[in-house]
């Protein structure tokens, strides 16, 4: 029972970012309308003890879109120390979001 908890919890953490969403131009007005982007703007903002994990695709493509959403996440505010980037998301065309305390 206790294990159904934790990945509930886990499973209720996670987001994902298409690249189908992330594929139109960017500016800052477009970047802040991503749903995807300001619910996970809105759970990390809710306790300054919080990590994003962010699980990309492997490849240069995969890494480059990781490195992209970094900046700009830090540009809009969010400290580069609470950011992680890992290779190895399950999607091939999606950035998994996961929020850690």
């Amino acid at each position: 029972m206790l294990l159904l908890g934790v990945s509930s919890v886990q499973a209720e953490q996670e987001l994902l970012l298409g690249w189908a969403e992330w594929s139109v131009p960017r500016t800052a007005e477009a970047v802040l309308s991503m749903p995807t982007l300001q619910e996970t703007m809105k759970r990390l903002q809710s306790s300054e003890h919080t990590v994003l994990k962010v699980y990309y695709p492997g490849g240069d493509e995969g890494s480059l879109w990781a490195i992209e959403l970094r900046s700009w996440l830090v540009s809009l505010g969010l400290e580069a120390d609470r950011m992680k980037l890992i290779s190895g998301s399950r999607y091939p065309h999606r950035l998994q979001l996961q929020i850690e305390e």
